[in-house]
């Protein structure tokens, strides 16, 4: 505990700094290290973002002094964060999208999963992002919190290599139950399944990790961060982990943290919700 919070302790004195620092400057440390909060207490984040916006909706507030625009500029990649009253997003869901794209990481083969949906195959989802925002938003009745980051063109290149890696290497095509019956290899039937609902309603496609740390999806290690965790981490700061989990709750913690802050590069937060779809 006591290490825990010297690091923590730290953490706070740099990020103070990278406000003070003229911008010339500060770009040494921006390579660094953020330390979470608590496992015990991120976890809970998702829920207490459900209870903000809908006392906000409930109120006809608009959603106006969550969402904020730091600078007057598009966004080069944000990083979606999905928030659920129940089912697998109730504990929050990260994804990335970068030019039109959503990336997520999950298993989203439903014959390979086990333990209450808590193990399964790792696979990696790519599809349309107005789509997919739309169909997670009317259909899976989710909210979802959207941080956009600025990037260099430089920045831009090592995140499309990162991505281009993380879809290429290592995997192979997975079809969902649609696209199977679609190919004759199985009985055309109504599916309702996710990844076949996302497949029609969004254009998505999916790549099965065949070998290395992240082929098996677990909710309590292998999660959905892993994409953002794995694309964040080649352009700015890393989330530590101290217990080896990085939940949903942590990484909104962090950008919202980031946000917050003048001298960042996360430049705009906003609400996907019924009332603004």
């Amino acid at each position: 505990l006591g290490i825990y919070l010297i690091l923590y302790g730290i953490n706070s004195i740099t990020n103070f700094l990278s406000e003070v620092i003229p911008p010339s400057s500060k770009n040494k440390f921006k390579r660094s290290i953020n330390v979470q909060l608590p496992i015990i207490l991120t976890a809970f984040i998702p829920k207490k973002l459900i209870g903000l916006i809908n006392e906000m909706l409930e109120t006809d507030e608009d959603l106006s002094k969550f969402e904020s625009i730091k600078k007057n500029k598009k966004s080069d990649l944000e990083v979606l964060i999905h928030l659920a009253p129940n089912g697998s997003a109730a504990m929050g869901h990260v994804e990335v999208s970068f030019k039109g794209k959503v990336y997520s990481y999950g298993n989203y083969d439903r014959h390979s999963r086990s333990l209450f949906d808590a193990i399964g195959d790792g696979v990696i989802l790519i599809a349309d992002k107005e789509k997919y925002i739309k169909y997670c938003v009317e259909k899976k009745n989710r909210y979802i919190v959207e941080f956009g980051i600025s990037l260099t063109d430089k920045e831009k290149k090592i995140v499309e290599e990162r991505i281009e890696t993380l879809i290429n290497n290592n995997t192979v095509d997975y079809y969902c139950d649609m696209q199977l019956a679609e190919m004759g290899k199985i009985k055309m039937e109504e599916f309702h399944d996710m990844s076949s609902e996302i497949y029609k309603q969004a254009s998505g496609k999916f790549k099965k990790i065949t070998s290395g740390k992240y082929k098996k999806f677990f909710v309590l290690k292998n999660n959905c961060v892993m994409v953002a965790q794995y694309i964040l981490s080649s352009v700015g700061k890393e989330v530590l982990a101290i217990n080896g989990l990085i939940s949903p709750g942590a990484y909104y913690e962090y950008l919202n943290k980031r946000f917050n802050m003048k001298n960042t590069n996360i430049i705009s937060r906003k609400i996907y919700s019924k009332k603004n779809i």
